[in-house]
């Protein structure tokens, strides 16, 4: 995996095999990456996925349950496809399916067929040469669901030139692991496709936001590992926005210029040393995730004239979206058949 500001696996699809790089993301179902041929393509490090060089890759027809159920039957000249949007882009292009090859260090794993979106008609902002995305939410068409993965787990990396992991299946260091607390997921009538969960409080050097507990269980919550901040609806924001300001009454505020949505901004460049306030998320079952501090400042300029504080208002939804920028150096277990999510201290650094 790899940084600035979003987090990637390298792949392999097809026969012979093709390396693609996507962002891992649990918020999404599809995995997708660029294709050969391409009638728009955002810029990438490595050569287009091109399924004309496979010699087991095959176009999902229409009349396919996959098809019907997953895409809602979408075709054209009886081809299956899929459009997605999300907030800084849009994929669009045939549903295929080919063989998916995953190396690791103790060993080779292999899906075939597995179904993944062949994008020729794709734009994105900010994703650092990535060739697509990697859908690891609890939908139908995701990694998760297509290879029946019961748990899971990962480690985004605090420092910029680390690297981090993830993991299918529990390991023997998950045995031997007592540090990771788990938050059961939220459950519906109806099973949501996110890795919803229940905020409960935060603080902000060791003292709770003065927010009604009302505030928390009515946003709702999920973890998305494609988000770079965490999200937190306006009144809750406000509140972590006032407290953190009055910690750092001492550093002179800046303007920010990378995005209006990010508006706590300082300038350490002539600091020896700066003392962060402490910031933790708590979550069910008495479950507390203590930040890193570099989940909880991001820095825009590498001599630190510019660093934000980590966090956006939602003033679209009133949900809590917990981004991976928040994640750094925890490891995050999902249970997926037990139906929790854990956080440990010091996965990777």
């Amino acid at each position: 995996m790899r940084q600035p500001f979003e987090f990637y696996i390298t792949v392999s699809l097809g026969t012979p095999r093709q390396d693609v790089t996507l962002l891992l993301d649990t918020g999404s179902d599809l995995t997708w990456t660029q294709c050969k041929p391409c009638l728009k393509c955002f810029e990438q490090n490595t050569p287009l996925f091109d399924p004309s060089k496979s010699s087991t890759y095959s176009v999902v027809p229409c009349e396919s349950s996959a098809c019907l159920s997953d895409f809602k039957g979408r075709c054209i000249s009886n081809k299956c496809i899929y459009r997605i949007e999300y907030v800084s882009g849009n994929s669009s292009g045939n549903v295929l399916t080919d063989r998916l090859t995953i190396t690791h260090g103790s060993g080779t794993f292999v899906k075939y067929p597995y179904i993944f979106g062949c994008g020729t008609n794709n734009s994105a902002e900010e994703i650092d040469g990535v060739t697509g995305l990697m859908g690891l939410n609890r939908n139908p068409s995701s990694f998760i669901s297509q290879t029946s993965q019961e748990y899971f787990s990962y480690c985004f990396p605090s420092s910029y030139g680390s690297t981090g992991y993830i993991t299918f299946g529990k390991t023997d260091d998950y045995i031997k692991n007592k540090f990771i607390k788990f938050t059961p997921l939220s459950t519906t009538s109806q099973q949501s496709p996110f890795y919803d969960i229940i905020v409960t409080g935060i603080t902000v050097a060791g003292k709770k936001l003065p927010v009604a507990s009302s505030e928390y269980s009515k946003s709702g919550a999920f973890i998305d590992s494609g988000s770079t901040f965490t999200t937190l609806p306006t009144s809750i924001y406000v509140a972590l926005r006032s407290a953190f300001r009055k910690q750092m009454s001492k550093y002179k505020m800046i303007k920010p210029v990378k995005s209006e949505d990010i508006d706590t901004c300082y300038d350490f460049s002539s600091y020896d040393t700066v003392v962060i306030p402490k910031i933790s998320i708590f979550f069910k079952g008495e479950v507390e995730l203590d930040l890193d501090v570099k989940g909880i400042m991001i820095v825009f300029k590498n001599d630190l004239s510019q660093v934000c504080l980590a966090f956006q208002p939602n003033t679209d939804d009133p949900y809590i979206i917990l981004g991976n920028n928040q994640l750094r150096a925890i490891e995050v277990h999902h249970d997926v058949a037990g139906g929790r999510l854990g956080f440990g201290p010091g996965g990777c650094s």
